[in-house]
């Protein structure tokens, strides 16, 4: 039980500190997962814990990814949005004062 906690937090910690591009790091999941059926010495229900955490963890960091696309997408539509407003109502300062 204890490997399966140290490959789970080792993978946890390749994964917040590695790389950006998921597909790098791919590989490397896929083998951490085939690790824990072969190498990890316990009954199966033990190996699929394992190997279901991991699996768990990569999607809840690609679920973070997503959500940040989401509010990047959110928040730079609000500040263009603010952006055009002052603009439009500077324009429509100048044209009343040039009036």
């Amino acid at each position: 039980m204890a490997l399966s906690l140290v490959i789970i937090s080792g993978n946890a910690f390749v994964q917040i500190t590695g790389s950006d591009v998921y597909h790098r790091n791919f590989l490397f999941d896929v083998i951490i997962i085939l690790i824990d059926y072969i190498i990890i010495p316990y009954r199966m229900i033990f190996r699929m814990i394992s190997a279901l955490s991991l699996t768990a963890a990569g999607i809840f960091i690609i679920s973070f990814y997503v959500l940040a696309n989401f509010g990047g997408a959110f928040m730079s539509i609000r500040m263009y949005r603010q952006r055009r407003n002052e603009y439009v109502a500077l324009e429509n300062e100048r044209r009343c004062a040039s009036r």
